[in-house]
């Protein structure tokens, strides 16, 4: 999933923000606040329930290739940003 950074200018004075422009960026802000609500609660549950590192470890590797393998259909990529 590639997310989209929103720089705004707010001094340039070309600039002109219309009601749409800013409820989509509110909108996609809070969409990624919600996703890394719930990635960072994962991670906290983990934590809790598995007290041994590399218990833990192996459970927080189990999430990045999980989540990876729905991503891509390539079994090995190690460039990918």
């Amino acid at each position: 999933m590639y997310y989209k950074l929103y720089y705004i200018n707010l001094n340039h004075k070309d600039f002109n923000m219309d009601k749409a422009m800013y409820k989509e960026l509110i909108a996609d802000l809070m969409k990624k606040e919600s996703e890394l609500k719930n990635k960072l609660q994962l991670i906290w549950d983990a934590v809790r329930d598995h007290p041994n590192d590399m218990e833990l470890g192996g459970v927080i590797r189990n999430m990045f290739w999980d989540k990876r393998d729905i991503s891509h259909d390539r079994q090995l990529d190690l460039f990918s940003d």
